[in-house]
């Protein structure tokens, strides 16, 4: 079982394509990290598995996106498809416990029986009665991680969550995704222009040219010098950044 990106090629009609024949294929309960400068297609590739891109007359898009060889559609319909996006868009006037319950009364599907074991691994019992206004850049994206979490998502797609995070709340989320991660067996997909976070949180990485092509690709778990590879995954990332516009 695994998230399958085959040939994928996507641009505007009449302009450079963006996306260039991509392929990559991530397994059940992992998670893919992609990196890249700004520009170079990453958020558009979740945007195309998320389907938020359909063909049209001004859409030039190929190629297949199959989760366990079906549509991504076909997840999202059972409510079983996350997106945490960099702004944890909560509701303002709903509180804590209502935005995280959210997803579930909007599906219509009854609540978890776990959610208070959630809520209380994201740390947030104290603050359920809370709204948004009165939370911290953490504290938000902490109901973000809980909602996105509460149908028991099979893919969660994860658009720079953290890039506005000081370093101490960066490292008590990623203990707290990879504890719901496990707990779901969630397929992740994280776009991040930070190439450290990646390699700490993901099992494999794949990195994006600045003409949308696959310049690099990489299982993480085989790599013996992790400083020695985010090193040369900078350079390479910088040099064909710097090569693109000379």
């Amino acid at each position: 079982m695994s998230l399958k990106v085959k040939d994928i090629n996507f641009g505007y009609r009449g302009n450079t394509l963006l996306i260039k024949n991509i392929s990559f294929e991530i397994e059940q309960g992992k998670t893919l990290g992609i990196v890249g400068v700004s520009g170079t297609g990453k958020s558009t590739i979740l945007k195309l598995i998320a389907s938020f891109l359909k063909t049209n007359v001004n859409i030039y898009n190929t190629g297949s996106i199959t989760f366990n060889e079906l549509s991504v559609d076909n997840l999202k319909q059972q409510g079983k498809f996350s997106f945490m996006f960099q702004e944890p868009t909560l509701m303002p006037n709903l509180t804590v416990l209502e935005n995280i319950k959210l997803p579930s009364k909007i599906l219509k599907v009854n609540e978890p029986e776990d959610l208070n074991e959630t809520i209380k691994l994201v740390g947030l019992s104290d603050f359920i009665n809370s709204y948004p206004s009165s939370l911290s850049g953490g504290m938000k994206t902490r109901v973000s991680l809980a909602r996105s979490f509460i149908t028991d998502p099979d893919l969660l797609l994860l658009d720079e969550p953290f890039s506005a995070l000081d370093i101490g709340w960066k490292s008590r989320l990623y203990d707290e995704l990879s504890i719901l991660q496990k707990k779901h067996n969630t397929t992740i997909v994280l776009v991040s222009h930070d190439i450290e976070e990646v390699f700490k949180i993901s099992d494999k990485i794949i990195v994006l040219g600045c003409d949308g092509n696959l310049i690099y690709s990489n299982q993480i778990e085989s790599i013996l010098n992790k400083d020695k590879a985010i090193t040369e995954v900078k350079e390479l990332v910088l040099n064909n950044h710097k090569s693109y516009f000379n």
